[in-house]
């Protein structure tokens, strides 16, 4: 350094003294029950003015109970105990990074026996077979429950049992589960069936002995909280043969001081517990990491270090073209760290210079959170891959940091791509294990350029060019500085509609707060599972509110759990929804959002020789409540779409007969364009009266109208039917699940059609009759819609 500069140095401690902390003693009683009130009266009502007394004279060598104390006088109570249920944590958490927090052992089950998945293999092939002939229109569950406690079995609702739906896990990897039951088709490549009475998921065995203790009380003055940390040294001491601390806490309760240097564990499919479960390892207590640019000794530990992550071959790939060139091939700079702890590797880290940044400036808001002209162009980097060991995760932040001091880089950019079924991740890219710390930024709304009019006016082509779309992520130095808000109530969102969609991204990009416990209950999931290619044709109008470049963009699989299932009942007493089959997801707070959805008409059952829609026997407004109808459809989702158009292409184009597309408003024309475009012929088009009819007319324009109908529609061949209201139909002989005939009456003359194919109905929108009767039946005030 020059001359002139002088270096001071402030050590924490010269001014906030590392706590003392001791064995409790009885005498400690009248200080601890001081502060143990100050924040809840529950232990003093339940166990008297002498519970910490009656604590401490219990110690033993399995339970301990420490005490903090500053000038004589305790301000922290510490109690730990090494009887620890780790069979029960085993079965609702994912604990393999930890090994069961056991000792290791050859006799451990690590793996699923080839005995058990041969069966399981046969028996989903089985039920396969069996769905290929059944149109299913309540999608069996997968569902997703989070949260723990340390508790005996017994004290476990035993009918709570569900399976989790997809969701990133705390070591940044993806979890998957089998989408919703095929109807009618074997989308074997895009959906699979999976039922309730499935087998699931396998769950590793540990026979070692136990690693691991539990705190069971805790509490600290608010004036020391901070130096809560300081407990743990004398925790482990207590426990020298044990590596592993761990804590239960309620999903409501806020997260403390002493959780910022805990893991979350992430909950196992099914979880049974109703906590959330925190754990802290003995050489997180080490003050010793240190992160250095990678060198090639680093190799083998490294190896090592990321073998069980998702796509760590294309992380081996980067590192050997770190080590051999440290750039690509055309000329960006590839920079690679790792963190070291006691000589070992225990963290890794690969960024490139971001070359692609005057796009995500023009399509992404990163101008929220940094000034754009503060940062120069090469301290914008893009990361590719970082994983460090689940020990070490609390250093993630300083892992971090010390990438940008040695990079030069102020701005760190990652990318998740919508990964879809038989695709594989884009090139340089894996699953980063320090997404729980970055900021998701919103895209922006682009301007569509006319660039064959602009010409040599148009903006530059890393702006205009078209590039597939990615929810990104962003972090940089004065972020790394500031925390998130931790939040683990369970918030549980019925129906994956614009609406519940739209309050989801609220949640999920709120900046500072992080959001553990999200979940979603669909029958068939998130829409941006279901993208548009999979159709080649647009069979819905757009709602103007999320396409599929939005969900890319979005992205809500990275944060919310999905539930493939129906809501059936609310229990408001337990907090629970019962969904399909039965299964209850429990929840903190609900909000209802399926939204409404096309409905099957019911016949009016009228004589069409004497009946007019002026003197109908029944309402035309009646739902259908009977069996199902294999060639009915309605659109109200991909899925359907889905379905609907596997099911044209094999049972309707190049067959002899009709298709009817019955109802008004946009989707029944975009409907009979994607049946024309897959060369449907024989396709009849019945509107009903307009004041049947939920939704005003989409043209509101008698000029436009005309010119669609008489015109297009005529030329395409499509036969026009004005005012027709379903009267009867008649199904085959064989299993009443297919219609062939449709009566219609009119004001005036009759009409019927026959040698039906397939029907569309786009009639009338309402709520979905389970889940209006869930509201009902609940006591909670239904408006209609």
């Amino acid at each position: 350094p020059p001359e002139d500069c002088t270096v001071f140095v402030c050590h924490r401690y010269n001014h906030v003294r590392v706590l003392s902390v001791r064995q409790a003693k009885p005498e400690d009683n009248d200080d601890l029950t001081t502060i143990f009130n100050k924040q809840s009266e529950t232990l003093k009502a339940t166990y008297g003015d002498f519970f910490v007394a009656e604590m401490v004279t219990a110690q033993n060598e399995n339970n301990h109970a420490l005490c903090a104390e500053v000038t004589d006088r305790a301000v922290g109570f510490m109690s730990i105990s090494n009887e620890v249920d780790l069979d029960l944590l085993n079965s609702c958490f994912e604990l393999a990074p930890y090994h069961g927090f056991r000792r290791p052992l050859d006799d451990d089950i690590l793996i699923k026996p080839e005995s058990e998945a041969a069966s399981g293999a046969a028996s989903v092939e089985d039920e396969k077979t069996m769905a290929s002939d059944a149109k299913m229109e309540d999608a069996e569950v997968n569902e997703a429950k989070k949260g723990s406690s340390i508790k005996s079995e017994d004290e476990i609702d035993k009918d709570s049992d569900i399976d989790v739906g997809r969701k990133f896990s705390e070591n940044g990897s993806l979890n998957r589960v089998a989408r919703p039951p095929t109807p009618l088709m074997q989308l074997d490549h895009f959906l699979t069936k999976q039922s309730m009475k499935g087998e699931l998921p396998f769950i590793p065995k540990y026979l070692g002995e136990s690693n691991a203790f539990c705190i069971q009380l805790f509490c600290i003055d608010e004036r020391y909280e901070m130096r809560s940390e300081d407990f743990l040294p004398a925790a482990f001491a207590r426990y020298p043969d044990l590596d592993f601390c761990i804590i239960s806490i309620p999903h409501l309760i806020p997260e403390f001081p002493l959780l910022q240097g805990f893991v979350r564990i992430t909950p196992r499919s099914p979880s049974t517990l109703h906590h959330e479960l925190y754990m802290f390892h003995r050489s997180a207590l080490l003050k010793n990491l240190i992160v250095r640019p990678v060198v090639s000794d680093d190799r083998s530990q490294i190896v090592n270090l990321v073998s069980t992550v998702e796509f760590h071959k294309s992380l081996l790939s980067d590192l050997d073209l770190y080590l051999r060139t440290r750039r690509d091939a055309d000329g960006t700079r590839v920079q690679g760290f790792v963190a070291v702890s006691c000589g070992q590797v225990v963290g890794i880290c690969i960024i490139r210079d971001e070359e692609n940044i005057e796009h995500i400036r023009s399509h992404y808001n990163i101008e929220d959170f940094i000034y754009f002209n503060h940062h120069q162009r090469d301290e914008h980097s893009h990361l590719h891959h970082l994983v460090i060991n689940p020990v070490f995760q609390r250093f993630t932040k300083h892992f971090i940091k010390e990438v940008f001091r040695f990079s030069g880089a102020s701005c760190l950019y990652y990318p998740v791509f919508p990964i879809q079924e038989g695709e594989r991740y884009p090139d340089h890219h894996s699953m980063v294990t320090s997404l729980n710390y970055m900021i998701p930024i919103r895209a922006r709304r682009q301007i569509q350029y006319p660039l064959e009019t602009l010409n040599n006016n148009a903006p530059s082509t890393r702006i205009t060019k078209e590039e597939s779309a990615y929810a990104l992520y962003h972090i940089n130095r004065k972020l790394i500085l500031e925390p998130k808000v931790t939040i683990n109530a369970r918030i549980v969102v019925i129906g994956a509609s614009t609406a519940g969609v739209s309050f989801l991204e609220s949640l999920a990009f709120c900046p500072h707060l992080r959001f553990n416990n999200l979940t979603v209950i669909s029958p068939h999931g998130l829409p941006e599972e279901f993208p548009e290619w999979k159709t080649s044709v647009n069979w819905l109008a757009s709602n103007m509110c999320f396409d599929s470049r939005d969900l890319a963009q979005i992205s809500l699989r990275t944060w919310v759990n999905v539930i493939y299932a129906k809501m059936m009942s609310i229990d408001r007493k337990r907090k629970e929804v019962i969904v399909t089959g039965g299964n209850k997801v429990p929840y903190d707070h609900l909000m209802i959002t399926t939204g409404t959805q096309y409905l099957v008409p019911m016949p009016t059952e009228a004589d069409i020789s004497k009946h007019t829609n002026d003197n109908l026997p029944n309402s035309p407004d009646r739902r259908y409540v009977g069996p199902l109808l294999m060639n009915v459809f309605t659109l109200n989702d991909p899925y359907d779409v889905l379905i609907a158009h596997e099911f044209v292409k094999k049972n309707v184009v190049g067959h002899e007969g009709n298709v009817v597309v019955y109802g008004s408003g946009m989707n029944v024309f975009t409907s009979i364009n994607a049946l024309i475009t897959l060369g449907v012929k024989n396709i009849h088009f019945v509107e009903p009266p307009r004041t049947r009819v939920s939704e005003p007319n989409c043209f509101n324009n008698p000029d436009v109208e005309g010119i669609i109908i008489r015109d297009a529609l005529k030329e395409a061949d499509v036969k026009i039917y004005y005012n027709g209201i379903i009267a009867s139909w008649k199904t085959d002989d064989e299993d009443g699940s297919l219609i062939r005939e449709i009566k219609f009456t009119t004001d005036s003359k009759p009409f019927k059609i026959q040698n039906c194919l397939a029907i569309f109905s786009f009639f009338q929108k309402g709520v979905d009759y389970d889940a209006f009767k869930a509201v009902n039946d609940s006591c909670l005030v239904f408006d209609g819609r």
